[in-house]
């Protein structure tokens, strides 16, 4: 599968900024969760649906969740921060 460098980049960064604030012990969430997406400013013609699957993938890829398949609910919200994107997830 291609996957374009400008998203590799990405999901290597998004990677390095989760081992910086990743908690000692930190447990991979082995089943069901929901996750809010809290979106930067985007330009008005971008489409925030767009960075669902991406984020979901860094989530599994760096071991916040042991399968995106689990999520049972996302929100996204846009223009919450100014730039970048925060993630929540709640689960049982």
């Amino acid at each position: 599968m291609y996957r374009d460098p400008r998203y590799v980049r990405w999901l290597r960064d998004a990677g390095v900024h989760w081992r910086t604030q990743k908690p000692p012990g930190f447990p991979t969430i082995p089943g069901p969760f929901e996750a809010t997406i809290q979106l930067g400013k985007l330009r008005l013609n971008a489409d925030a649906d767009n960075r669902i699957k991406p984020t979901l993938d860094a989530l599994e890829q760096m071991g916040v969740v042991a399968n995106d398949k689990f999520c049972r609910r996302i929100t996204v919200e846009r223009g919450f921060t100014h730039e970048g994107i925060i993630v929540v997830i709640d689960h049982e």
